[in-house]
This record gives structure tokens, sequence and C-alpha cells, in this order.
């Protein structure tokens, strides 16, 4: 994620998040997203590129490639999304 996405996430709950050893996002709470109105590209991203399908199985119209993934998340990372 970017800098300013991780930024605006601190700003939101008050404190840095800290990770876990299973790699479970720490912004979850009971299985849903607490930051989900801001949540980065990385995040909006999941479920629509081929190569991080939704776990819950929801099929998109059309899913990116991991290509075309990585270049969303270069643009954000440009832009300072």
């Amino acid at each position: 994620m970017s800098r300013v996405e991780w930024q605006r996430i601190i700003e939101a709950v008050g404190h840095e998040p800290i990770g876990s050893e299973d790699l479970t996002c720490p912004l979850l709470s009971d299985g849903r997203c607490t930051v989900y109105e801001i949540r980065p590209t990385i995040c909006r991203l999941w479920g629509m590129v081929d190569a991080m399908p939704c776990v819950f199985g929801c099929q998109p119209t059309r899913l990116l490639s991991r290509d075309q993934g990585y270049e969303f998340l270069e643009r954000a990372g440009r832009i300072g999304a």
C-alpha cells in the first residue's frame, strides 16, 4: 500500500496497525473491514485480479490479469492514492 494510504488508515484508527504472524489483516473485526471506506488499492483489487480470487467465491464480470493488477498498484502509488 502507498504511504498516503497507510497514513490515512493511521489517522482513521488512531494508531499504527500491527500485523499478526498468520498474515491476517489487523484491520478486520469479526471478518469485516473496519476501514472499508478508505481501504487501500490492494484491498480494492482483491477478488478482481485472477491471481487474487475472492475466498467467498464472488465472480466479477471481468477479471483483471496479474499484470493489470500491478499496473493499478503502480498508478495508485504514482498519484499517491
